[in-house]
């Protein structure tokens, strides 16, 4: 039963806008996975993912892919709110280990800020599943690109 003391459940709405302008017109890899946003703010996403066939390894687990996949979109979101509304933050460098993995229900990440510089954002994430046992440890730093750096190449 839910009272008006209980704290509100879902993402906010706020966050809500924040994911969906992460979002590329429909064509995102947070799509692709089948992730779906818990909470964020600038200092924390968690964001989690359902294990299901499209994402599975031949063992019947996550693909090593499917949580990186998770832990990237979870660090650029939050990467995202120290970005200028013209920029995207670009992953540069990432490093992960894999610890862990699960055969049935969903893996969480949860996304903390390390660093927000004016060109260099740094992120940690951790992936967990629903037990809490740590899959997967994600660090990454992003490049703060502008329009133009982002067209150049």
């Amino acid at each position: 039963m839910t009272t008006s003391t209980d704290p509100p459940v879902g993402p906010s709405e706020e966050f809500l806008a924040h994911w969906n302008a992460v979002l590329v017109a429909g064509e995102d890899m947070a799509l692709t996975l089948g992730l779906v946003p818990l909470s964020g703010d600038p200092t924390e996403v968690t964001v989690t993912m359902p294990l299901t066939p499209a994402i599975r390894q031949p063992a019947g687990m996550f693909s090593a892919a499917s949580l990186f996949g998770l832990a990237d979109v979870s660090g650029t979101t939050l990467a995202r709110y120290h970005s200028p509304a013209d920029a995207f933050p670009l992953a540069v460098q990432s490093s992960i280990s894999l610890v862990g993995n699960a055969k049935a229900g969903n893996a969480t990440s949860r996304s903390t800020l390390v660093s927000a510089g004016r060109r260099l954002i740094v992120t940690t994430t951790e992936v967990t599943d629903d037990t809490g046992r740590l899959l997967a440890k994600v660090d990454a730093t992003f490049l703060v690109a502008s329009p133009r750096t982002q067209t150049a190449g």
